[in-house]
């Protein structure tokens, strides 16, 4: 039986959403839209399913309603829109401090949204630590961060060899 608890998902889902469509422009949804696709839900299924189901070194409660084997499906699928405002606003950044500082503050806030799910009771730590979720946001995002700008850039060469042709 659902309860009005694991309605926090969809919640949080729609937040990230609508923050977004907030903060994105149209346009750059859709060509980032790859990008979270595979940068966000992907990698955040497969982060979940290895730490929730074969490691188990955390768990989620209030997941009766839309979860898949003990993991919320709408918190896999916040990171889509999640990860379009990181790359959106990474790659208007130009200096490689900003773009630092940047990365840093924005898998710090992820960690700051576990940890409150953490001190609600909707997330549990079994065999794991708030240093080690910051050390792997860290991580993640400097790869996805530095994936980003390496396309960019290459994208930007391509065009300049074509202009010259």
């Amino acid at each position: 039986m659902p309860t009005a608890m694991s309605v926090i998902w969809i919640v949080y889902f729609l937040l990230a959403a609508i923050a977004m469509l907030v903060l994105v422009p149209q346009r750059e949804i859709v060509r980032l839209l790859p990008f979270g696709i595979v940068g966000g839900a992907v990698i955040a299924s497969i982060v979940q399913t290895i730490g929730v189901w074969y490691l188990r070194l955390w768990r989620f409660n209030h997941t009766q309603m839309l979860a898949y084997r003990g993991i919320p499906v709408f918190l896999v699928l916040s990171w889509l829109p999640l990860m379009i405002i990181f790359a959106y606003w990474l790659l208007s950044l130009r200096t490689g401090t900003g773009r630092f500082f940047y990365i840093a503050a924005y898998a710090l806030a992820t960690v700051g949204i576990e940890y409150l799910l953490l001190r609600t009771g909707f997330m549990v730590h079994r065999s794991w630590s708030i240093l080690r979720t910051a050390l792997l946001a860290l991580g993640l995002h400097y790869i996805l961060a530095w994936y980003l700008l390496a396309v960019r850039e290459g994208e930007g060469e391509r065009r300049l060899i074509h202009i010259d042709k």
